[in-house]
C-alpha cells in the first residue's frame, strides 16, 4: 500500500444509503477519479419485478485522491466519511480495485458475496482474468472466484473454469503471507 504524500492513492468513501450514484456523479463533476462498481439485480416492487443497477458494495465508493486534499471529497453531500483505522484513512490495495474492475468488464457472471478471509488462494492463468488472484469455492458445483477488498470485509464472486486457476502461496499482490 502506498502512502508518500505526494501521490494519490485508492480510498473506500463510506456514504449514505442509495446516495453512490450521487456521490460518484459529483466526484466526476469535481474531476476526481471514482468507482462505483455496479451489478444487475432484480428489485421486486408490489406491481413488477424489475432489472436495476445495484452497487456491488453498498454504502461504498473508491476514489483516488492525494488524502491530504480530501476536503472537496468530505463535502460531497451523502459523503459520511473515508474509511480508516480510527479516525486515520487508510488506501486500498491499488491490485484489489484492478481485480474487481477485471471482474466486472470481464463478461462473465458475477455477484456480491460474503467476505471470508479463509479459503484456497489462487490465481487466473487464463482468460478474461488472467492475473487476478483471489480465493475459490465450489457453489452449486461451480467453482468462483472471490475477490475481497480486505478493508471493507466485503467480497464479490465470479464463475470460473477450474481449469484456469493456479494454486498460489502469496497473499494479493505478490506480498508473501509472512510480511502481511
Amino acid at each position: 500500500m502506498k502512502s508518500l504524500n505526494n501521490e494519490s492513492c485508492w480510498y473506500a468513501l463510506h456514504v449514505r444509503p442509495r446516495f453512490e450514484k450521487m456521490v460518484m456523479r459529483n466526484l466526476e463533476a469535481r474531476e476526481i477519479e471514482g468507482f462505483l462498481p455496479l451489478y444487475r439485480g432484480q428489485h421486486l416492487w408490489s406491481d413488477r419485478v424489475k432489472e436495476v443497477d445495484l452497487p456491488l458494495f453498498p454504502c461504498y465508493v473508491f476514489g483516488r485522491f492525494n488524502i491530504n486534499n480530501r476536503l472537496p471529497i468530505l463535502i460531497i453531500p451523502g459523503v459520511n466519511g473515508i474509511v480508516g483505522m480510527g479516525k486515520s484513512p487508510v488506501p486500498i490495495d491499488e491490485c484489489q480495485v484492478n481485480d474487481i474492475r477485471s471482474a466486472l468488464t470481464s463478461g462473465l457472471n458475477f455477484e456480491p458475496w460474503p467476505y471470508s478471509p479463509n479459503g484456497r488462494s489462487v490465481q487466473i492463468n487464463r482468460g478474461a482474468l488472467t492475473g487476478v488472484r483471489g480465493t475459490v469455492v465450489t457453489f452449486r458445483k461451480k467453482h468462483r472466484l472471490i475477490i475481497s477488498v480486505n478493508l471493507l470485509q466485503r467480497a464479490v464472486a465470479v464463475e470460473i473454469d477450474e481449469r484456469c486457476l493456479e494454486p498460489i502461496e502469496t497473499e494479493a499482490c505478490g506480498i508473501p503471507s509472512v510480511l502481511v
